[in-house]
């Protein structure tokens, strides 16, 4: 193992204009389980936070790795090696959220968002040397937001939606909620909670009467929701009852036992896109002329359901 220094630029994100403090740097030590110590220096009036830790070990496969001037792509590389430079990704990002979400909750410094902070930049080098780009995981650990262009065909669709009185699932709130959260444990719990809200008023607006016993009686497991339930009232199952069923569970863990879970950073966003699908899959058996749901579908080939059908 050798050490090296590593440096971090992240851009505070506020949703509305706080006072910041009269000092323009304040300085915290963060200590997280076995990582060396970082220096966290905030500087409110440049909306930004800088990440120093001069001693993180790494092993010598990885400083070879990158010290290649044209070193291959992170996923042609050794697990290993991925996995170590992800690490540092990690414990950047944990350092900022530590920090800045005792800032938020504990200071009431409401007008910091939700998802605290974005990425500037990361570097890294070995003491005395030239600092280098540390290469990103990015790639391996992003969810794919992919926006439709706003052409004639989706101005249509939208205006149709407007005329038939369509409107948002509530659920769906919680879903961009779970979409914008930075922590993994909270991403999963705001995605259940979407998946939950989504079936329940689904089920409500196709068959109203259902409506005191939805809201009234203790709501029966969510995979019998979107699976016999959704198959009786509106013609067929999830294509996503398992990774419904997987989580829950780990929610309910969550939930239950939140310091012994850990929810990896690549699981959560996969499990909040399979929820998108799934609440989308819900929406193109409750309106199955309206396209606006198969837009989103198109973006996504391996999506399980077919498109000839609607």
């Amino acid at each position: 193992m050798q050490e090296v220094e590593i440096h971090a630029d992240h851009t505070i994100i506020f949703e509305g204009k706080t006072s910041p403090p009269r000092e323009d740097r304040i300085s915290f030590i963060v200590q997280i389980s076995n990582y060396p110590k970082a220096d966290v220096n905030l500087f409110f009036r440049e909306e930004r936070v800088e990440i120093i830790a001069n001693n993180y070990p790494v092993s010598s496969e990885v400083i070879e790795y990158l010290k290649k001037k044209e070193a291959p792509k992170l996923k042609e590389v050794s697990t290993e090696i991925r996995d170590e430079i992800s690490n540092i990704h990690s414990f950047l990002s944990d350092c900022t959220t530590r920090v800045l979400s005792i800032i938020k909750y504990h200071l009431s410094y409401i007008d910091i968002s939700e998802q605290l902070f974005a990425i500037k930049s990361r570097h890294w080098r070995i003491p005395g040397l030239d600092w280098k780009y540390l290469p990103s995981t990015l790639s391996a650990v992003i969810a794919s937001h992919v926006i439709p262009l706003f052409d004639t065909k989706t101005c249509e669709e939208v205006q149709k939606s407007l005329n038939e009185g369509i409107f948002p699932l509530v659920g769906m709130r919680h879903l961009h909620r779970a979409k914008n959260e930075s922590l993994p444990h909270y991403k999963w719990i705001d995605a259940t909670i979407a998946a939950e809200l989504a079936i329940k008023e689904v089920l409500i607006r196709a068959q109203p009467v259902l409506e005191p016993l939805i809201n009234e009686v203790p709501s029966p497991p969510l995979t019998k929701l979107y699976g016999s339930i959704l198959e009786s009232y509106l013609g067929e199952r999830s294509p996503f009852l398992k990774v419904i069923d997987n989580g829950v569970k780990i929610r309910n863990r969550l939930l239950h036992k939140p310091t012994l879970v850990m929810v990896d950073r690549q699981e959560a966003i996969e499990y909040v896109d399979n929820i998108e699908g799934a609440i989308f899959h819900l929406l193109s058996l409750l309106y199955p002329t309206n396209k606006l749901w198969k837009l989103w579908v198109e973006r996504f080939p391996d999506f399980p359901i077919s498109l000839e059908q609607y």
